[in-house]
């Protein structure tokens, strides 16, 4: 019963992470929005390979970062 409960709590933490998370954009100058989802789709296809099953939101972000910042993206956060 007690691992049941911390399940569930973590999933209650997981999800209120991600619902609190600042929203925004990937962006580089000179480049078009259907060229950054491109480049944001090569770089999901990426991570989903070099994580094989080894998926958490935290590393997933951080392979997401690496790779569209190698490509010259900036996060750029949306104005509240």
């Amino acid at each position: 019963m007690g691992l049941l409960l911390s399940g569930i709590w973590l999933a209650i933490a997981l999800l209120t992470a991600c619902a609190s998370a600042p929203s925004g954009r990937w962006v580089r100058p000179d480049t078009s929005d259907s060229q950054a989802k491109t480049d944001y789709d090569a770089c999901a296809d990426r991570a989903n390979e070099q994580l094989d099953g080894m998926r958490g939101p935290w590393r997933e972000g951080e392979v997401m970062e690496n790779c569209m910042k190698g490509k010259g993206y900036e996060y750029e956060r949306a104005q509240p």
